[in-house]
């Protein structure tokens, strides 16, 4: 199986965290590529595995992701892997702001490694934007453990409104996004809320300008309600920098994601 699947990409090594990088044909256009980095623990022939989504201020996309981030979940013995969203990195395509294009490269990028790696179990982490993405996947794919959202979108009706300042952003940086009401519907978290197959993680930063706490609140509630398993964190800080670390990450759902990614963590608990 190993041998097919190198023979469908492009198979370069680098020197960053020794993670191997993967060059994947996108299933809509095999002319475009998209960035894959995914390593397994040392000495470990079964393992879970942990997939990092990048934010919008992370323009290598997956290379962005700092050394230090993977070897933290390695030593524990979890696989780590990134992915560059379309437009970021070495992805090809365009940035459509999680719209159809961006989200087939990521459910074939995950395909893939769950098909490279033999993960036990695969949660996600996502930061902005790969946020905003983790938390569709969640919806789309029943093959998540876990998935964390720091500082994600999640109703995008607003954007239907010319004066919105988050769309105004998008138009500036010239995203690829019709704003309709279909496109919108299908990129807006809250509208598949009833329907989440995944355990969420929401962690949001009290101070972010562009997705106001009523939003992540209410994105929230509905999952709760309509039956799912969705924890919702608020961090003060950031007067300067919104953004939300991996360390705050750790700190903060660290544990969580253990006890849904390694299964003695789950025997023990019960």
């Amino acid at each position: 199986m190993r041998l097919i699947l190198a023979s469908l990409c492009f198979i370069v090594f680098h020197a960053h965290a020794d993670l191997t990088r993967y060059l994947l044909p996108h299933p809509y256009d095999p002319g475009q590529k998209i960035e894959v980095v995914a390593e397994a623990p040392q000495g470990k022939q079964t393992f879970p595995l942990l997939v990092f989504l990048h934010g919008v201020s992370m323009p290598k996309g997956a290379a962005d992701f700092s050394k230090e981030v993977f070897q933290f979940w390695l030593a524990k013995g979890i696989g780590v892997a990134a992915i560059s969203l379309p437009g970021f990195g070495s992805s090809d395509g365009p940035r459509d702001f999680c719209g159809a294009f961006t989200m087939a490269a990521l459910n074939k990028a995950i395909d893939f490694i769950s098909e490279e790696l033999y993960p036990t179990r695969i949660g996600l982490v996502g930061f902005g934007i790969g946020g905003m993405a983790s938390s569709l996947l969640a919806n789309q794919r029943s093959d998540l453990c876990c998935v964390v959202s720091a500082n994600g979108g999640y109703d995008l009706s607003r954007l239907l409104k010319k004066e919105d300042p988050f769309r105004a952003i998008l138009e500036k940086h010239k995203y690829i996004i019709e704003f309709s009401k279909e496109e919108v519907e299908i990129r807006s978290p809250l509208e598949v809320a009833n329907a989440i197959n995944s355990p969420l993680f929401l962690i949001h930063r009290k101070l972010n300008s562009l997705v106001p706490q009523e939003e992540v609140t209410r994105f929230s509630n509905a999952v709760n309600q309509a039956g799912g398993d969705c924890t919702l964190c608020f961090l003060e800080g950031g007067d300067l920098d919104t953004k939300i670390s991996h360390q705050e990450v750790v700190d903060e759902a660290g544990e969580w994601i253990e006890q849904h990614l390694v299964p003695e963590h789950i025997k023990s608990s019960r």
